[in-house]
């Protein structure tokens, strides 16, 4: 009894996981064949959500009674305008937080040095020093081009999407393989 209760949990649970790795592949694909687009779409969701955000602030802020009521309508009023930014000039918000990203990365860069030579000893310290050499030039990558990184970035996620896709679709075929197997064991029996 509990051989068939396995077999038909595998198969459904193959068919899931070839569905869930087909839809990755494809969206990982298209993320990367257009990644300008998959940037600008996924910077407008961005937007919508805070948008929705601001509206549950601005609705926070309108009860009668609340503390902090000038807060919270200043803060529904530029949570809606970064959001309607982000819907309507996804480029440049994108834009705009790959530049904060490669300010955090060189300061992060600059930090990593200081500890390196502040606290590591031997080889380590070349270690440190080459992890925040590297981070540096990452974050000089991004300020120098906000754009490019930004089509990169989206590029490399869904790089990554395909190959969990094409992960996800192999595990289910082998998931397929075992649960013919357990089906036909469960028929011996």
């Amino acid at each position: 009894m509990q051989a068939v209760a396995d077999s038909e949990g595998l198969h459904l649970l193959w068919k899931l996981q070839v569905v869930s790795g087909a839809a990755a592949l494809v969206i990982g694909l298209v993320a990367m064949v257009w990644p300008l687009e998959t940037a600008a779409a996924v910077i407008i969701l961005w937007g919508f959500f805070v948008l929705i955000d601001g509206v549950g602030l601005a609705v926070i802020g309108s009860q009668s009674g609340t503390r902090g009521r000038g807060w919270l309508l200043l803060a529904a009023a530029v949570t809606a305008l970064v959001a309607l930014f982000a819907i309507f000039r996804p480029g440049v918000a994108a834009a705009a937080a790959i530049w904060v990203v490669g300010i955090w990365l060189v300061v992060r860069s600059l930090v990593e040095a200081a500890q390196a030579i502040r606290y590591a000893f031997g080889s380590a310290r070349w270690l440190h020093l080459a992890g925040a050499a590297l981070t540096l030039a990452l974050g000089v990558l991004f300020l120098w081009n906000p754009g490019g990184s930004v089509v990169a970035l989206a590029f490399l996620l869904g790089l990554l999407a395909a190959l969990r896709g094409a992960a996800l679709v192999a595990a289910g075929l082998r998931t397929r393989q075992l649960a013919r197997a357990a089906t036909a064991s469960a028929a011996l029996v």
